[in-house]
């Protein structure tokens, strides 16, 4: 019965949250200076015909409409699923199909990177915590710091100068229509697509892991030092066992904190690598949006950024939860 207040509540948060992301969302992009339709018709340009198409496309899109009819017609569309008509990325085609193979792409490539960052990051913070003081403890800190620290797209233009001259990492491609043609077998795709993604996923955990790293280190090093953690230890429960049960799953506290902020800031944070790499994702998408001046393909592709952090946020709520039966006090 507390469990389901509990989620009514976070739910009822969730909602409410959401609406306000919506309303700012299409606010957002009202009030940012810039003309879509001169992407389309450049400044100097002959004028006449071009003015009066101008104006077709603003009554078209609905932008010469009050901001209250546009605000009503977009939540219209958007409780249909419906993200709208893009406008200069590529006049016509509906926002949901550009997205809908990018999505896919971005997410596989976000998945793995954020798995692999996730697994490292704790081994590391835990063979830190657990060999405090000594050398090892020093130099896995350190290392951790250096590679919190490095920008991103400095880490994947290294990976580029070193890896790209072997045929084993190809780069500046988006997988598999705009290389070779690729294999029919299915081990054959599988490593067909996943050498396209090594550099990027690679990128992605040298910046990432250290976050995990880091707060695992500190968050279990001042575990240890607690009483139940003593306590069980003279109680003669071994090492690993006293990790398992006591120590590590009080420690992940924190950890789910930066895990659930990462999660959604990392679907965003594709920009970087993927123009570094060309990976023709959401993060690539959402530059050549900006580029374009496209409003409704921006702001779907920063509902969907925001979306995630909030999914990822509400998650990590019912995680803290399950780890610690306080919270739902």
């Amino acid at each position: 019965m507390q469990f389901r207040k509990f989620l009514l509540r976070k739910i009822i948060y969730l909602a409410i949250t959401f609406f306000l992301i919506v309303s700012f969302n299409f606010l957002l992009f009202r009030v940012l200076p810039g003309d879509p339709t001169r992407v389309l018709f450049p400044r100097g340009e002959p004028q006449g015909v071009n003015e009066s198409l101008r104006d077709e496309l603003y009554h078209k899109w609905g932008l010469d409409q009050p901001l209250y009819v546009q605000y009503g017609r977009y939540l219209f569309q958007l409780v249909q699923g419906d993200l709208g008509i893009s406008m200069t990325y590529r006049p016509g085609h509906s926002v949901t199909e550009i997205i809908g193979l990018k999505f896919w792409r971005t997410l596989v490539l976000v998945g793995i990177a954020t798995v692999a960052s996730i697994y490292l990051g704790l081994m590391v913070g835990i063979f830190g915590a657990t060999r405090h003081g000594r050398k090892s403890d020093v130099a896995s800190h350190v290392g951790s710091i250096v590679c919190y620290s490095i920008p991103t797209f400095w880490i994947g233009m290294v990976f580029i100068v070193l890896f790209t001259t072997s045929a084993f990492f190809p780069v500046f491609r988006a997988p598999p229509e705009t290389a070779h043609t690729p294999p029919e077998d299915l081990l054959g795709l599988l490593a067909f697509k996943a050498e396209f993604l090594i550099l990027p996923v690679a990128t992605f955990v040298v910046e990432s892991f250290a976050a995990y790293a880091l707060i695992m280190r500190n968050s279990l090093t001042d575990v240890l030092t607690e009483d139940y953690v003593v306590t069980a230890r003279a109680k003669g429960l071994t090492r690993r066992r006293m990790l398992k049960q006591h120590a590590i799953p009080n420690a992940m506290l924190p950890v789910v904190t930066i895990v659930a902020f990462n999660i959604g800031w990392v679907i965003g944070g594709t920009i970087v690598v993927e123009e570094v790499f060309t990976y023709d994702g959401l993060g690539k998408l959402t530059f050549d949006a900006v580029f374009d001046k496209d409003i409704v393909l921006m702001q779907a592709l920063f509902l969907i950024f925001a979306v995630a952090m909030l999914v990822a946020n509400f998650v990590a709520d019912l995680l803290y939860a399950y780890l610690d039966p306080r919270v739902k006090v």
